[in-house]
Parts: structure tokens; C-alpha cells; sequence
């Protein structure tokens, strides 16, 4: 790992994962999801029940193996099964209790 003091403007950085991309062997593979987290760098992750159109751009957060990384700056596009988000005009947020 490497590291950098400057990582420069952080703040319109945000993610998107779902737990149901966490599959096992002979589950069937789930190609489209309501359920997602949504957070920004240093920011708690929020519960979304859909993503508008604007969400569904954010980049997924995951520890990706190396040859999907080259495949998304080759081409621009995640190359791995990960399920898509249903497009909602307003994700419903959902608050946990602590």
C-alpha cells in the first residue's frame, strides 16, 4: 500500500454496496436490488431502499481483485456480476434504531 498527505477535494465522493451481492455457491445470482448503503469518505453509511438516477453512478465499495480495476479504467465499466439498483424517483431512507 502506498500513501499520499494530498488527496486532494474528497467531498463529492460517495459510494454505493449491497448486501446482496454476498452470494455462495449454487445461490442464484441476484441481478437487480432495492436494498443499498450509500456513504461518503470518512461519513456514516446510510440505508436506501432504491437509488435515483444520480446514486446508481456512484462507484461501488468494495475491495475489488485487481483484474476488475484494469477492466474499469480500460473501459469504464464494473466487468464483475454485481446486482443493478432499481431506479427510484425518491429512495426511501431508512433509519436503524442504534
Amino acid at each position: 500500500m502506498g500513501s499520499c498527505p494530498q488527496v486532494g477535494n474528497t467531498e463529492n465522493i460517495f459510494f454505493r454496496s449491497t448486501l446482496d451481492y454476498d452470494i455462495r455457491r449454487g445461490d442464484p445470482v441476484i441481478e437487480y436490488t432495492a436494498n443499498w448503503r450509500i456513504w461518503k469518505i470518512n461519513e456514516p453509511m446510510v440505508n436506501v431502499i432504491g437509488l435515483n438516477k444520480e446514486m446508481a453512478q456512484y462507484d461501488i465499495g468494495l475491495v475489488f481483485y485487481i483484474g476488475n480495476i484494469i477492466d474499469r479504467m480500460k473501459t469504464g465499466e464494473y466487468t464483475m456480476k454485481y446486482p443493478q439498483p432499481i431506479i427510484v424517483d425518491k429512495p426511501v431512507i431508512v433509519r436503524l434504531s442504534p
